[in-house]
């Protein structure tokens, strides 16, 4: 996303959480110079155990992300800071088709994921992935995070027709998403005491599942429904958790197989 605020950290938190309770290797990295929630969550700096960090803008980052797309994980998880995909695809020459050409020839596909809310300004953030990643064979996945509403409420990224005119407004952002093959899925709302109970503790979503007695059980029940409601929205999209499913796409594997862009 070019801005902030509208659930990045907290979708790559899930896919992490949702690949690992499958049994998928991870390897998951920070690029917010580690004070993204994510690097906040798994204080591990292990990247296949917690998650390691990184500073995306730094000119003279090292990128040791790159290296994880041949190593042996299942899985790369990139949680890339607003605004900074450009950082991102800048850090080798070539850029987007350099890190892509790279991250397929270790046997991965490249997963570039959106994140928006319902107002007119973060849904345009697909169309900048659109543009960042062009001529490069990625996958789109749109993620309409169901903090900012429920999925009805997504009328300008659908777009809808004027009442009084009757002319057809908004919607191009999904006119394109389609175009490129993109999907689109909806991940449900955690309850928002609940996601507060998690941040004092620096639980991640599995921790706070069966840790009734120090969040209370209501919230941990809270938590284990949202995982079950979670991994079911992304069962069918490139972003399911399965190890069966993702063989579907019977890509050669030297490393691994996934690498997802959040």
């Amino acid at each position: 996303s070019q801005k902030g605020g509208l659930g990045k950290s907290f979708t790559a938190r899930a896919i992490v959480d949702l690949a690992r309770r499958a049994g998928r290797r991870v390897s998951a990295w920070d690029l917010d110079k580690g004070t993204g929630s994510l690097a906040l969550v798994y204080k591990d700096r292990d990247p296949e155990v917690g998650c390691a960090t990184d500073d995306v803008r730094h000119k003279k980052t090292e990128a040791a992300w790159i290296d994880a797309f041949h190593g042996p994980a299942d899985d790369v998880v990139l949680d890339v800071p607003g605004g900074a995909m450009g950082d991102l695809l800048g850090v080798v020459d070539g850029g987007a088709q350099t890190l892509v050409e790279d991250a397929k020839a270790s046997g991965r596909e490249v997963v570039v994921v959106s994140v928006i809310g319902t107002q007119r300004d973060s849904t345009a953030t697909p169309l900048d992935a659109i543009a960042a990643f062009e001529g490069t064979s990625v996958r789109h996945v749109v993620v309409r995070n169901g903090y900012h509403g429920e999925e009805s409420d997504f009328v300008i990224y659908d777009g809808f027709d004027d009442a009084v005119t009757g002319e057809r407004r908004f919607g191009t952002t999904s006119e394109k998403v389609r175009e490129v093959g993109g999907e689109v899925v909806f991940m449900p709302r955690l309850n928002a005491a609940t996601v507060a109970m998690l941040d004092v503790y620096g639980l991640t979503f599995t921790e706070g599942s069966v840790a009734a007695e120090k969040i209370k059980r209501r919230h941990a029940l809270n938590v284990g429904g949202w995982l079950r409601a979670t991994e079911e929205a992304f069962s069918e999209s490139w972003l399911r958790s399965s190890d069966a499913a993702k063989s579907e796409a019977k890509k050669p594997r030297r490393g691994g197989q996934q690498l997802a862009s959040v």
